[in-house]
């Protein structure tokens, strides 16, 4: 049976908010704390489930942030995961007059964001899961000139006047006291450079245009910083860095160390220097550059789990890592969460825990995002015996 909250099991409550915070100290107050990449992720893949509302009337609750906190907490209270993350949507759809602008039509033929002030209509996914894009390939930045034209910085308080963080500060006022908040996140300049060269130039480009792309890495860099600024003002407890793409499997620990590690410690810097914790994602292999990562100065390491040819092994990493910062574990989201029977799944979660409680500093997590087709009955499942194991 699930204890309130994922408490103890002799009634007592646990605040969630200190539980964290605990973990991250390596001082925890007797529960395991329990979390999955990307929380809004696993609420908007149920959304019907967890609010008994079509899909239509998400497109609509994205337009207006206001309303966001009575579901934030209802999220939070039926699917109690440690660290709590309010929702996001596409660049250039988290403003004022965006949601001003904007409103949403379902017909036979689907759901659309019906634009008043251009009258076009844009159609979106049946599923919010479904809203994805590919790499980006297009190259569009050719020398410094475009780099300075394209890749701008916009200071934190317009972005916080045009109403970029909505959403986290709602879900500040309706759960900050209780809850951990990873406010959002930025991508790290590395992976986030391939929007403006793509994807497959930019490795070509580390060795035939060097000067170029340093020089894009740090006009993204400044970017980065104001998003970082404006993050930190809407409250919260977290910031997360993406440093997709700089793993094992796409570049050597000698580019990594040229090509991510200095930026990444800058923003881990600016995160802190703001009073907030850091969170590293890395989804890749990271077992060859772990010292380097450990480096970055971050709070938290969430990584991927074994997958795509190269394998990140927990019990490894985290015994290199040891207790300098805490160390996520990384359960398959595919064959170990979903595997047949409970019983087979709690051995599973209890495993991993097992091996996390060597150290001070843990929390039990999946390596990463739950799938769409996962039963919320195992997420449930997966809270209680990740918290008591």
């Amino acid at each position: 049976m699930m204890r309130e909250n994922g408490g103890f099991g002799n009634g007592e409550k646990i605040n969630q908010r200190e539980l964290v915070y605990g973990a991250l100290a390596g001082k925890g107050p007797g529960a395991n704390p329990v979390i999955v990449p990307y929380y809004m992720l696993a609420c908007e893949d149920r959304w019907t489930e967890l609010t008994g509302e079509p899909v239509s009337r998400f497109y609509e609750w994205m337009l207006r942030p206001w309303e966001h906190g009575r579901y934030y907490r209802m999220f939070a209270e039926k699917m109690p995961l440690d660290i709590f993350q309010p929702a996001r949507w596409r660049p250039g759809r988290e403003t004022w007059e965006y949601f001003e602008n904007t409103e949403i039509v379902t017909s036979g033929k689907g759901i659309f964001a019906h634009s008043k002030k251009d009258d076009t209509y844009e159609p979106l996914p049946p599923h919010p899961y479904d809203d994805d894009s590919s790499a980006v390939e297009e190259r569009i930045v050719f020398d410094r000139a475009d780099a300075g034209r394209l890749i701008r910085a916009e200071k934190a308080e317009s972005l916080i006047e045009q109403g970029h963080g909505a959403f986290i500060a709602e879900a500040v006022r309706e759960l900050g006291e209780e809850r951990f908040i990873m406010g959002g996140g930025v991508v790290n300049v590395f992976y986030q450079a391939s929007w403006y060269v793509g994807l497959t130039n930019l490795f070509r480009m580390l060795l035939e245009e060097t000067a170029l792309i340093e020089y894009i890495f740090e006009r993204l860099l400044e970017k980065n910083m104001e998003r970082i600024r404006m993050l930190a003002s809407c409250g919260g407890d977290a910031i997360y860095i993406d440093d997709a793409t700089a793993t094992c499997d796409m570049i050597s620990p000698g580019m990594y160390e040229r090509f991510s590690l200095p930026y990444m410690k800058s923003q881990v810097d600016e995160i802190h220097r703001l009073g907030m914790k850091a969170f590293a994602i890395y989804f890749g292999g990271i077992a060859d550059r772990i010292e380097q990562v450990v480096s970055t100065g971050a709070d938290a390491l969430i990584m991927e789990c074994s997958m795509k040819g190269y394998v990140n092994d927990y019990g490894q990493i985290a015994g290199i890592v040891g207790d300098r910062l805490c160390v996520c574990a990384n359960i398959n989201p595919v064959t170990e969460f979903n595997v047949a029977g409970d019983d087979a799944f709690r051995e599973i979660v209890e495993g991993y825990a097992a091996q996390a409680k060597k150290h001070k500093k843990y929390i039990i997590s999946a390596g990463s995002p739950v799938t769409p087709e996962t039963p919320l009955k195992r997420i449930l499942l997966f809270i209680e015996a990740a918290r008591n194991a």
